[in-house]
């Protein structure tokens, strides 16, 4: 298994693709399966020569000559989702801000947005370039043309209302009526503005960005040894049993056993389970 994270070297769009991965199986592994779990990032992954089986939380990648591009968007989801892949496949995947795609895109993000995975093609030039980028083999050259193509996609949109709204989310001490009246609007307002630009409720934004936090905070915590307890206040939760019960909603285990198996790349960023 190969896979490596390179994140953007241009200053534009750093505010908006936290990066891009490249992920590729050998012909000789086995079948390889793993599970990714809710994220206030979108992610765009494509594949060519390849078929998908899309099931409501499972994803299956298969080589397969006859078929040409897939591109496959996932975000919005809200329950962990299963990606085995039976063959070898080589990926690319852009790793959106939470409010980034936004700004690439002539609609809003929920005019995109079907079900917890679906095909993804924005642009007419789209199914061309993304083939012509899986076939390159050189990595600096895929980040450039990654970046040239995204660059040239841009278009500015005023998000900063929605902004400050998920900073404020992001911390605990604040509900969502209060954000609403810091904010001088109601929380119906606020709510639409959270699904036409992020495809969720503000309740289930905060829910994962804390989850996620805890994530990343994960990694520091097992370098200084830290327990459960640790990590939970670190992470703003209420309590231990706080931590549990929203992992539990999120992943569909303890987070005993999902650390135990968890692979985390780029400090906690990227969070892959590998099951038995």
């Amino acid at each position: 298994m190969y896979f490596k994270f390179i994140r953007p070297q241009n200053e534009l769009l750093q505010k908006y693709l936290e990066g891009f991965y490249i992920f590729a199986t050998d012909t000789v592994e086995d079948a390889l399966e793993y599970i990714v779990f809710p994220s206030n990032h979108v992610i765009i992954s494509i594949y060519n020569h390849t078929a998908l089986q899309i099931g409501k939380q499972s994803i299956a990648v298969k080589e397969d000559p006859s078929c040409g591009l897939n591109s496959l968007a996932t975000f919005g989801f809200l329950q962990p989702i299963t990606f085995s892949y039976q063959h070898p496949i080589r990926e690319i995947a852009f790793c959106f801000k939470s409010l980034g795609l936004n700004q690439f895109l002539k609609n809003d993000l929920i005019d995109y947005f079907e079900k917890e995975l679906f095909s993804f093609f924005p642009f007419a030039d789209y199914e061309q370039e993304m083939i012509s980028l899986l076939e390159e083999k050189q990595e600096d050259k895929i980040q450039q043309r990654i970046e040239a193509y995204w660059l040239s996609k841009y278009e500015e949109k005023d998000l900063g209302l929605l902004e400050r709204a998920m900073e404020l989310l992001e911390q605990p001490q604040n509900t969502i009526q209060q954000v609403a009246d810091e904010l001088s609007i109601s929380r119906q307002h606020m709510s639409r503005l959270f699904n036409t630009h992020l495809c969720k409720s503000p309740s289930q934004f905060r829910k994962i960005a804390r989850f996620r936090q805890t994530l990343q905070n994960r990694v520091e915590n097992v370098k200084q040894q830290d327990s459960l307890t640790s990590l939970t206040y670190e992470s703003l939760f209420y309590d231990q049993s706080h931590l549990i019960k929203d992992f539990k909603a999120l992943t569909g285990m303890n987070p005993q056993k999902f650390f135990s198996k968890n692979q985390a790349f780029e400090n906690g960023q990227i969070n892959w389970f590998f099951p038995d």
